[in-house]
């Protein structure tokens, strides 16, 4: 009974600071994007960390203190005992029942996991639809008995904007749209983590647009700033440990970012094949395929900078053409999933074939290397409507694409290969858009395998 006495005064003490804060529960609901019904559980003895974390947010900022309100508030509260014949979390010593009643009407049959929190206890947490990724927006629908109407509304709108932002290349849009979502995610750490994650990935696709040493510089570091907090805020997701990849690889810290890749692969392909699993499965198979990509990329630069590294031997050279061809075939089974979002869809083509084209060259397979190139180039070449001037980002990816066009490694020359590389070249660096294009739709005209058919 003891923690029911505490729970009252609990009650007492939170009506009066809504009282002096002039605030209802509905108001407090609304600043938290927790619905009454979830805040009302609180007093029931039945509450999770992020919750904590929202109330407390909302009362240190209507009182505008540091938290000590908040403080005070949850120093009156006691989760509810388990009964002795109840089934208990092993390492909680929670009830099961309790951990699905805080969960149920989130997901489908979610998965919980344990997370440190801000004040280093262990939290349970569900798992949420991800609003970056195409497909996880419409999971939000069934969320509202959870959270407020107002804030998933919110949620789907800021990643429509996310999706939009990746889709037109608006990488200031990335950092203005990620702290917007950090800003509307208070007390929930998927969509915090989120945010601070769309936020990492601005920083560093700008580093990469940026020629001034000291300002790519500041911009990789604010990245990794970002994916660190993401990390922090949400441990269960490989997304942030593969973005700080990207940066590692980047700063030539090439043995790091391996490693960083290795851990982002594991958790990816363990969760992703978790049945329970559910509201994550969009943004799981997502990654499993930048992973993979990005990691035969990152080991394709330490045998090309490195010529004693072990990736040269023949038996690890043999687990590279491994993961290249895994990496594939999980495009091919996984990104027709996201066929329904065309230009996302086909912009990851884009992406993933100019890197198979450039490691099959690396492992002296030119007619691998020329027919990846030469896809990817299509794939571009259907996103670029014929009649309006070329962005700076079309022109950067097709800068892109001629550097791992132009890296020879171990494969023949392109000219034994594809005539007329020269002209897009030239075309490129001082033609005009029209004949760019032109030199486009001539080099497109060398493929003969009809297999890029089942991508467009």
């Amino acid at each position: 009974m003891k923690n029911e006495a505490f729970n009252a005064e609990y009650r007492a003490t939170l009506h009066r600071l809504l009282k002096r804060a002039g605030k209802s529960i509905a108001d407090l609901s609304d600043a938290t994007c927790y619905s009454e019904t979830t805040l009302k559980k609180i007093a029931r003895g039945e509450m999770t960390e992020p919750v904590k974390e929202g109330v407390v947010a909302a009362f240190t900022k209507w009182f505008n203190d540091n938290g000590e309100n908040g403080r005070v508030l949850f120093n009156q509260w006691q989760r509810k005992q388990p009964s002795c014949h109840a089934p208990t979390d092993r390492v909680r010593g929670e009830t099961v029942g309790d951990a699905r009643a805080a969960n149920g009407p989130l997901l489908f049959t979610p998965r919980t996991f344990l997370a440190p929190s801000n004040t280093g206890n262990l939290s349970l947490a569900s798992h949420l639809p991800d609003i970056l990724t195409p497909g996880g927006i419409a999971l939000l629908n069934g969320l509202t008995r959870e959270f407020t109407e107002g804030a998933v509304e919110r949620w789907a709108a800021l990643g429509e904007k996310a999706i939009v932002a990746v889709e037109e290349g608006d990488f200031p849009a990335h950092v203005t749209v990620g702290q917007r979502i950090v800003d509307e995610g208070v007390g929930v750490p998927q969509i915090r983590a989120a945010g601070h994650y769309l936020k990492a990935e601005g920083h560093r696709l700008l580093a990469g647009l940026n020629k001034d040493q000291q300002v790519r510089a500041a911009l990789r570091d604010a990245s990794l700033a970002e994916y660190g907090l993401a990390a922090e805020i949400y441990p269960n997701s490989p997304r942030p440990i593969r973005g700080s990849a990207s940066v590692l690889e980047a700063q030539g810290d090439l043995g790091h970012a391996l490693d960083h890749y290795a851990r982002a692969k594991g958790m990816s392909l363990e969760q992703a094949h978790t049945p329970s699993v559910r509201g994550e499965r969009p943004l799981l198979l997502h990654e499993i395929l930048r992973v993979t990509r990005h990691e035969i990329h990152c080991i394709s630069e330490i045998r090309r900078t490195s010529p004693v590294s072990e990736w040269r031997r023949v038996n690890k050279e043999g687990e590279l053409r491994g993961f290249l061809i895994h990496s594939e075939n999980s495009h091919h089974e996984f990104l027709s999933g996201f066929r329904f979002r065309r230009r996302w869809y086909l912009l990851e083509w884009f992406m993933a074939l100019v890197f198979f084209g450039k490691v099959w060259g690396d492992l002296g397979d030119s007619q691998r290397m020329t027919n990846s190139l030469l896809r990817a180039l299509k794939v571009r070449r259907a996103l670029i409507p014929g009649t309006e001037p070329l962005t700076a980002i079309e022109r950067a990816n097709l800068r892109w694409w001629m550097d791992a066009a132009l890296v020879q490694d171990r494969a023949r020359t392109w000219g034994s290969l594809v005539p007329n590389l020269d002209v897009f070249e030239n075309a490129l660096h001082t033609g005009s858009d029209r004949e760019i294009l032109g030199a486009m739709d001539e080099l497109i005209a060398f493929i003969t395998a009809p297999s890029e058919q089942n991508i467009l």
